[in-house]
């Protein structure tokens, strides 16, 4: 099974879903925009389900363009999911959206992922302002990983740009760019107040901590893993799709294999007191980026007599009680103790 996948297309239309700029620039904007870039390029008859333009498509992409940039940040991100990005010449930048079974696209569709942007303005960036490109793709894969538009999609507008920014922001730290340039370009978009945006100090903030969380953290591994002297244990299940073991793989992490009770996806982690408990956040945050939904991190329990371990595991019922945690809800995580989507990890 393919692990990752991405689809680089084609198209014009106009942008929708969750955007990065200012107030002007998204309130002409929409979803309904979004949905109608997709059947354009597609060529959907939404009434009749027709699928008239099937299958992987690169049109006008070189070396140098969206298709090297795209997989490189994604890469450096761990990015597992299956996304397809669509070049929509009426988009000022770049947008992400999930499309849902309410959207009332042929059923091909549902559930999947769309980065959508502006051609132009990619190029642009890319010649004059390269950190500015990574932490906009960076945001918008930001949108994807933390489920904005699906799991998490109640969360108020401001909170998802603030956790996007963190990612964004994450990705530009990962790519070794320097802070400055991303810092002026958010006191440049986010200068005018919105009801869609935190203000100004508090995304920077948050940028600022993701910066700081990945800077010099390469997700894929390249850096030593650490995690000499840690027993990692993994239960694999048929249902992780093997994103798990290729996390593991990337952060060169040396684990063992237990045998899991169920068949559902892997959706939490055990740690002990006696490690350090970054290596724990570091592991759990390349894991969602790469699409593992994680609903809770707990202490091990005591009657296990266990010592120096992590475990990758599942528990039945938690998608019922929480929603899955945010990249930026793990970083702020400090210890090895009971956290769930109820927890405020950053408050404290």
């Amino acid at each position: 099974m393919t692990l990752f996948v991405n689809r680089i297309v084609l198209a014009s239309g106009l942008v929708a879903g969750l955007g990065l700029f200012t107030a002007e620039a998204s309130a002409s904007t929409s979803r309904e925009d979004g949905l109608a870039c997709i059947e354009k390029f597609y060529n959907l008859d939404v009434a009749g389900g027709a699928l008239e333009h099937e299958g992987d498509v690169l049109v006008g992409v070189g070396e140098g363009d969206p298709q090297k940039e795209v997989k490189l940040i994604a890469s450096k991100l761990s990015i597992f999911i299956d996304y397809t990005v669509l070049d929509c010449d009426a988009s000022d930048n770049a947008n992400a959206i999930h499309v849902t079974q309410k959207d009332q696209l042929p059923q091909e569709y549902w559930d999947r992922d769309f980065i959508i942007y502006n051609k132009e303005w990619f190029k642009s960036k890319l010649q004059t302002d390269r950190s500015g490109l990574i932490f906009v793709l960076g945001h918008e894969f930001g949108h994807l990983v933390n489920n904005h538009d699906s799991f998490r999609k109640n969360l108020s507008r401001p909170q998802k740009e603030l956790e996007a920014d963190y990612s964004g922001a994450c990705a530009v730290g990962q790519l070794g760019e320097d802070w400055h340039p991303l810092e002026a370009l958010l006191t440049d978009i986010r200068s005018v107040p919105s009801p869609n945006y935190a203000p100004l100090e508090e995304s920077l903030a948050w940028a600022r901590r993701g910066y700081e969380n990945c800077h010099g953290n390469d997700a894929t591994g390249a850096i030593a893993s650490g995690y000499e002297g840690i027993r990692v244990v993994y239960f694999p299940k048929e249902a992780d799709s093997g994103v798990v073991e290729t996390v593991l793989k990337n952060k060169s992490v040396q684990y063992e294999e237990g045998a899991s009770a169920f068949e559902f996806a892997s959706n939490g982690m055990t740690c002990t007191n006696d490690i350090d408990f970054t290596k724990v956040r570091d592991l759990a945050v390349a894991l969602t980026q790469a699409g593992v939904k994680l609903y809770w991190i707990n202490k091990a329990l005591n009657e296990l007599h266990v010592d120096h371990r992590i475990t990758i595991e599942a528990e039945d019922g938690v998608q019922d009680r929480w929603l899955p945690l945010s990249v930026e809800q793990i970083s702020c995580m400090n210890s090895c103790r009971w956290w769930t989507s109820e927890v405020d990890a950053c408050a404290n």
